[in-house]
């Protein structure tokens, strides 16, 4: 008996010691207002159902305003649409690891830019910077043209054939696109990306998403208690047949996703390894793929670091651009009026159609396509929520102080759509928002579809030049249509913003 008093003395001693421990976290929800959710869990069961998420926080930032805190677990989560706390949290150096949600990142694609934490982060970015400069940004222009002439050719089958979904058409084109430009050119088989690989990277982006916001689905019995097990397994099935076509039977593939799915960039790293032994490559390359095998050979990188990074940046890459280029068009085919000045603005530019050779140059004279692009990203943010975890305590210009160890949500769905920023009709598509005149009184962080900060996104610029050149062609050459209203659009938070339901669309020629 008295073992079990002194038993029980000392785990109230402990807990005591825990709760004082994390009085700084107790104290900041004293400060900022917000949902308390549930014993234990906080506000961690609105995560699950990821289709109410950004409708979730839209609501609370109504209730508590654009800074307000919450639990998740055992973590304090403050969540941010204003722009000025945000650009405080973006900008601080004690706010550059991201959160701990992003650890689902590390078992799906591998640790890498995405997901590393500081001083490592910091390293590997300074590494790849020169991959996105602006001069190896213009050699991938004839690659651009060359990949969105291949997916004119294979849109122009559906035109004038009624409604159809392009959305994997896009994917296919989009990760053939960032394959070769991180790979060097390669030569790809769209026929397998198509019917395997975009499938099963899609799966993988499905796993990423639930393991992200519910970690404990990385157990593979709760996965399969949840019927998603087979539906992995099949992906790594077709991964797994790609790689034998190709007859890299030596390569050893092991049941974690992750490896399955990194087994296609691993191939591709070995072939530019060989390629390099043989002194064919240039010695003042740049690409992605150049770097990364400089540094494995320099022993800074291991095998397994090239491989993640190299499959991360595809990852990362292909999905956002494709979801910018089909969002833009379906908000086109919803509001025909802009599709059209788009069209003459795409006449004057390029009078003769066909296979436009589309230049730098031609880009930046695409003034209202760059409104219509900012526009699309503003009502439909590539990526709804960022995360960030304060490595130190960091005092915000509001008088809170967020301490060490906190996660930080930047909402930046909610903060594209802010009234008071956008004004009245902040919901609704209108490209004449980023007209000069409508800019000049917006705060700089207003509008972030890449994040901004220290830790921006690394590929910006290219995901810019792509989508203008593919958009470019595309809308010179076919008129989209849909019958989708605008305001049936149902968001889904799933990393990259998803739609509950995707429009069909109608593709017709364009007349000579």
């Amino acid at each position: 008996m008295q073992s079990l008093s002194l038993y029980f003395t000392l785990i109230t001693l402990l807990w005591i010691y825990w709760l004082w421990t994390r009085r700084k976290f107790y104290s900041l929800f004293l400060k900022l207002r917000g949902p308390l959710g549930y014993p234990f869990i906080g506000m961690a069961h609105h995560l699950i159902r990821r289709e109410e998420v950004l409708a979730k926080l839209s609501v609370y930032n109504q209730m508590y305003g654009p800074v307000w805190c919450s639990w998740v677990g055992p973590y304090p989560f403050v969540v941010i649409s204003d722009p000025v706390i945000a650009q405080e949290v973006l900008l601080s150096p004690n706010c550059v690891n991201k959160c701990f949600i992003y650890n689902g990142l590390d078992y799906t694609v591998g640790s890498s830019l995405f997901s590393l934490k500081e001083p490592r982060w910091s390293v590997h970015r300074k590494i790849f910077n020169p991959a996105f400069n602006h001069k190896i940004l213009l050699s991938f222009i004839p690659l651009f043209n060359e990949e969105v002439d291949a997916l004119v050719l294979t849109l122009d089958k559906y035109a004038g054939k009624g409604p159809v979904d392009l959305m994997q058409n896009i994917q296919t084109y989009t990760l053939c696109l960032a394959t070769r430009t991180t790979m060097g050119g390669v030569s790809i088989d769209r026929d397998q990306f198509e019917k395997t690989l975009v499938q099963s990277y899609q799966s993988a982006l499905e796993h990423t998403a639930d393991v992200v916001f519910s970690p404990w689905l990385k157990c593979e019995f709760l996965q399969r208690m949840r019927g998603k097990q087979k539906k992995y397994s099949r992906a790594k099935m077709d991964i797994n047949r790609f790689v034998r076509k190709v007859g890299f039977h030596s390569i050893r593939l092991r049941v974690n996703l992750r490896i399955a799915l990194t087994s296609t960039c691993f191939k591709l790293v070995n072939a530019q390894l060989s390629t390099d032994d043989s002194g064919e490559r240039s010695p003042d390359n740049s690409l992605f793929i150049d770097i990364a095998i400089e540094n494995f050979k320099c022993d800074r990188f291991t095998r397994t670091s090239v491989d993640n990074e190299c499959g991360a940046i595809v990852f990362g890459a292909f999905e956002t651009t494709a979801n910018s280029i089909v969002y833009t068009l379906m908000l086109l085919a919803m509001f025909p009026n802009c599709q059209e000045k788009v069209y003459e603005e795409l006449l004057s530019e390029f009078p003769e159609m066909g296979n436009l050779n589309i230049t730098y140059n031609n880009t930046q004279n695409l003034i209202y396509m760059d409104m219509v692009l900012n526009e699309t990203m503003r009502v439909l943010a590539p990526v709804p929520l960022v995360a960030r975890e304060t490595m130190n305590d960091i005092k915000l210009s509001n008088g809170v102080t967020l301490p060490s160890g906190v996660q930080i949500a930047i909402d930046i769905f909610n903060m594209h759509r802010r009234k008071d920023i956008w004004g009245p009709e902040a919901d609704t598509f209108n490209p004449d928002n980023f007209l000069s005149a409508n800019m000049q009184n917006k705060h700089s962080y207003a509008f972030i579809p890449f994040t901004k900060g220290l830790r921006y996104c690394i590929g910006w610029k290219y995901a810019l030049l792509s989508t203008k050149i593919t958009l470019a062609k595309l809308l010179r050459n076919y008129k989209f249509t849909t019958y989708f209203k605008f305001e049936n659009l149902k968001f889904v938070e799933d990393i990259t913003l998803k739609l509950q339901q995707l429009p069909l669309f109608t593709i017709e020629r364009r007349n000579e």
